[in-house]
């Protein structure tokens, strides 16, 4: 879409949305809101798109903790910490960084009605935690907190920490003008940037983004958005991140290495970036210094043992089938351990305590690569990949490509938020035939007809629905018990290798000693690990496949039942002014809550499996013990296979504690689930009849009011259907 017919496109929509508030339909006024502003969003995005194609703009996205901070560091700063960590969600601030001719910062501060709702949110936040120590007086503190984090959430959690941290300096600074601080360099940066979006700055609480221009050609022609976290618990800056998202041609996606490619970071990936039309994606596997220093990797070759990681995150990828396929086919991986790049940069007696401490192991699990200073400086600026990641990402994916990476982002923008755009339409213009429909049909006198038979109704229907909740949440329990007796753990069969040792034993008729080498069949270390893994993978996939079926089959179930009941009184009621279909249609609305409990967090689950089983694997056999070395050929060759035969047996049996160990995990977290979908089902149990009750008269209270200027009202639900379709055909 060109400049022009953009413009032209906004001036139609703004024409079309005045026209609509002309009506002066108080009734759509919310809905017009919030389907203005996804137009105006579409604009803005599609705007500055346009306008702002002579630049690159690239996204850092990740998971709090992923190491975007670092990364970017490492990337422009030398390994010096100019951006502070961000320890909890509520201090990961949005940074944009691009050129300018002088150094310079822009620091945005929140709103006054932003900030106002923080302090509603810390008020609820406060509420909560009151009640809880309430319950459990004796309880252990760290199960309080615990149970505050779960009933609270991490928006009311982030909230609380945002209040309960704001000085009376920073709070002086809620809802005022941006501040604008030049700097000489890169230290004095660091000091100002700390006090504004560092974990213990003075500012932090009250600031919503910062803008950093820095005299850097390397930043020429680009802009790099340093977000925070995925799902930002902070709605408003959350809001920003996504309108920097919505024009960001390009994205590096840090995952942690501990956890690669989560559930999260799928997510993210389908919906915030390819959904937003951005098709060029590095997805980066951070932090891999914390996975190489595993016990499995101990005295083992590094170059084998990061291709052995490489290898492993790769199929990882692969086996991701529901990443989205248009962004399957550009994804580049790579890996990074951005303090490798902050250690190699500084001299022992400059690091901080978590460089020396990672040194420190990395010399002790690989100590052929780390035995001088040279060496380790230049083992970790290999592991940290950033030159190359500068270089084959940075340069020649990014700014090589970067006429061709704007046309495609420009191209798939308009057609993914097009996309989304009508579907919003489709929805509101069915719901404006059907309200058109029912206040065709409504008289004052059929109107409290409804009424008085919609109170009647959920009266008698109160206990019956209560039933049928009641029978849901018995009949989740015992099929879930019914299905984790289907799910069987995958058999594990240990591979073996043929392994050649050097043995000492008694030399020819029991004179002296010679070594001999022997070939003894061994355990493949290596394929159990990827074996072990796959089961574990497997069965926790079955397992979240099973209960999703399982909730939305029943959730199914609820719901036809429950249309039933209306039909057994509608039928019963033998009234011809009854309408059902609002209530069908708010009971759906309704249960689709329960679609927040079909998906089971079972990755931790998967990675203490993976964690348990390691110190098994790879286990050193000693050969040297005196019984082998006064033995005879024959007689050391059985006693070295008997130790193999042992170590084997023992990895056996260390598999089945460890498979009952996940089995028993997850049958916990599932039940956790359904604890949880019971407690909300309980909740619809004890109000579902009111809440419906409420809503239709709610509606029977508009209607009635419509129904007494019906022509004036009808004229004008057609005059905005109309519009509605209007802009339909803009957008088609």
């Amino acid at each position: 879409m060109e400049k022009q017919e953009l413009t032209h496109l906004m001036q139609q929509t703004k024409d079309v949305f005045a026209r609509i508030r002309a009506v002066q339909y108080n009734a759509f006024n919310e809905n017009a809101d919030k389907l203005e502003h996804l137009f105006d969003e579409f604009i803005k995005g599609g705007n500055d798109l346009l306008a702002n194609n002579d630049k690159l703009q690239i996204g850092i996205v990740g998971q709090v903790k992923a190491g975007k901070s670092s990364f970017l560091n490492s990337l422009f700063f030398k390994g010096k910490n100019i951006l502070p960590k961000a320890s909890i969600p509520m201090t990961a601030g949005l940074t944009v960084i691009e050129y300018g001719e002088k150094n310079n910062f822009v620091v945005e501060y929140f709103a006054r009605d932003e900030w106002n709702q923080f302090e509603s949110d810390d008020r609820a936040y406060c509420d909560i935690e009151a009640e809880v120590k309430r319950e459990n007086p004796d309880a252990p503190l760290q199960l309080i907190l615990r149970e505050i984090e779960s009933r609270a959430g991490m928006a009311l959690k982030s909230a609380h920490e945002m209040v309960s941290r704001c000085t009376s300096r920073a709070r002086d600074k809620i809802g005022a003008s941006p501040d604008s601080t030049p700097f000489y360099d890169i230290d004095e940066l660091q000091n100002i940037f700390e006090q504004y979006v560092g974990a213990r700055g003075e500012y932090t609480s009250v600031v919503k983004s910062l803008h950093l221009y820095l005299n850097d050609p390397v930043l020429k022609g680009l802009c790099i958005v340093d977000t925070p976290g995925v799902n930002d618990p902070v709605a408003s800056r959350e809001n920003r991140t996504r309108e920097l998202l919505q024009t960001s041609h390009g994205v590096f996606l840090l995952s942690l290495a501990g956890s690669f490619l989560s559930a999260q970071d799928v997510s993210f990936l389908n919906k915030r970036i390819g959904g937003r039309g951005i098709g060029t994606v590095v997805i980066l596997a951070s932090q891999i210094d914390s996975v190489i220093r595993g016990m499995e990797y101990k005295g083992k070759p590094l170059d084998e043992v990061v291709d052995d990681v490489k290898r492993k995150f790769k199929k990882r990828i692969q086996e991701h089938t529901d990443i989205d396929e248009r962004l399957r086919k550009n994804l580049r991986f790579d890996t990074t351990a951005a303090i490798g790049y902050g250690i190699a940069q500084k001299e022992p007696n400059q690091r901080d305590a978590e460089e020396t401490h990672v040194a420190q192991q990395m010399r002790e699990y690989f100590p052929d690569y780390f035995d001088t200073e040279e060496e380790l400086k230049q083992t970790f600026m290999e592991l940290a990949n950033i030159d190359e990641i500068r270089d084959k990402y940075l340069e020649n994916v990014f700014i090589k490509n970067k006429e061709r990476i704007v046309a495609d982002k420009v191209d798939n923008f308009f057609e993914c938020s097009q996309k989304d755009l009508r579907e919003a339409l489709q929805k509101n213009v069915n719901q404006f035939e059907q309200h058109a429909q029912n206040l065709k049909e409504a008289t004052i006198e059929k109107i409290n007809k409804q009424r008085e038979e919609q109170g009647a109704l959920f009266d008698r229907l109160s206990g019956e629905f209560k039933s049928v909740f009641r029978h849901f949440g018995n009949k989740l329990q015992a099929e879930i018990r019914s299905i984790g007796n289907q799910i069987d753990f995958p058999s594990i069969r240990i591979p073996m290798s043929n392994e050649m040792r050097p043995v000492p034993h008694k030399g020819f008729m029991g004179l002296g000693h010679t070594t001999s080498q022997f070939y003894l069949d061994a355990v493949d270390n290596e394929g159990v690990r990827d074996i072990w893994e796959k089961a574990v993978r497997d069965y926790t996939r079955k397992w979240n496949t099973c209960w999703k079926s399982l909730v939305q089959n029943q959730k199914a179930e609820i719901n036809s039942k429950l249309n039933e009941k209306i039909t057994e009184q509608e039928k019963a009621l033998q009234s011809s002014t009854f309408e059902s279909r609002f209530y069908r249609n708010l009971i759906t609305d309704t249960l689709d809550e329960i679609q927040l409990y079909e998906d089971v967090n079972l990755k931790p689950i998967q990675k203490r499996a993976g964690d348990a089983i390691r110190p098994h694997i790879n286990k050193m056999i000693r050969l040297d013990d005196k019984k082998i070395y006064n033995s005879g050929e024959a007689e050391a060759k059985r006693l070295c296979q008997e130790k193999y035969d042992q170590a084997k047996r023992d990895l056996d049996n260390q598999l089945y504690i460890a498979k009952d160990q996940v089995e028993r995990e997850i049958s916990g977290a599932v039940e956790e689930q359904m604890k949880n979908i019971i407690k909300h089902i309980e909740q619809l149990e004890s109000d579902f009849a009111d809440k419906i009750k409420e809503n239709g008269e709610k509606y029977l209270k508009q209607l009635e009011e419509e129904a007494k200027q019906k022509t004036e009202v009808l004229e004008k639900v057609q005059r905005v259907m109309s519009l509605l379709k209007e802009l339909q055909t803009l957008y088609a």
